[in-house]
């Protein structure tokens, strides 16, 4: 992760912000609007409003879906693995690299802490080190936006028989891949075990069951949202790490 993925605010200098990466447009050396962004996350005087530099909705959904699938590797967690596409003076979230998803990555959490990991402090590290999630879910409106489309994740793509359905479909179409594998980390028979059951490996990390983990993470989000789980941590982020500002 880089000072720049964090979006935190450090000045008018974009040299200041070390690890960020144009792809596009470079050339022209004009960066203002993403000083605007990050000015505007940090509610910094003279900023432009928040609405005015970055797509709301689209973050939202970025937000639900890293958060609800456990997608750690990403904004959330080291604050990385996403671009911001500026369209006509607004940034877009896009993701990008989530092989980490459903818990693999782990932030540092054991198993329970990213089953339960918090969906109105949805950081690995301190709250104050992922601004954008403090801005949008500060804001009743937009926290009530982004509780929805977890809620469409879950109901969704997540209901437990339509995704175990499309988990079955995928694996029948990879299985001949991961037969013919001479490089695989792991066996057919784990490979088919793991779409369902938890399996640990030797030094006792766990990598979650595909269906095993969505059925658990929607459990615990249903319980946070209904006020039977916590779903903040007082700013302190989640799991054994979240003392840290993490890269």
């Amino acid at each position: 992760g880089s000072s720049a993925g964090s979006l935190r605010y450090q000045g008018d200098d974009i040299n200041a912000y070390q690890g960020l990466d144009p792809q596009r447009g470079a050339e022209n050396g004009d960066h203002s609007r993403f000083l605007d962004l990050v000015s505007s996350i940090s509610e910094r005087p003279g900023a432009p409003a928040l609405e005015a530099v970055l797509d709301i909705d689209t973050a939202l959904r970025y937000l639900a879906a890293v958060s609800t699938l456990g997608a750690l590797d990403s904004y959330i967690g080291p604050g990385h693995n996403y671009y911001l596409y500026n369209l006509d003076g607004r940034f877009t979230t896009i993701p990008w690299d989530q092989n980490g998803a459903f818990g693999i990555f782990n932030c540092g959490c054991d198993r329970a802490g990213v089953m339960g990991f918090r969906v109105n402090e949805p950081v690995c590290y301190r709250l104050d080190d992922r601004p954008l999630v403090k801005r949008l879910l500060s804001n009743d409106a937009h926290r009530q936006k982004y509780h929805e489309y977890i809620l469409q994740l879950l109901e969704g793509p997540l209901e437990p028989n339509g995704f175990a359905a499309r988990v079955q479909t995928v694996a029948s179409m990879i299985e001949p891949y991961v037969r013919g594998d001479e490089r695989a980390f792991y066996s057919v028979d784990e490979f088919r075990s793991n779409l369902t059951d938890d399996h640990v490996e030797r030094r006792g990390r766990v990598l979650p069951g595909l269906q095993a983990f969505v059925e658990d993470r929607a459990a615990s989000i249903r319980a946070q949202l209904a006020g039977d789980q916590p779903s903040e941590n007082g700013g302190q982020g989640n799991c054994e790490r979240r003392g840290q500002g993490g890269p």
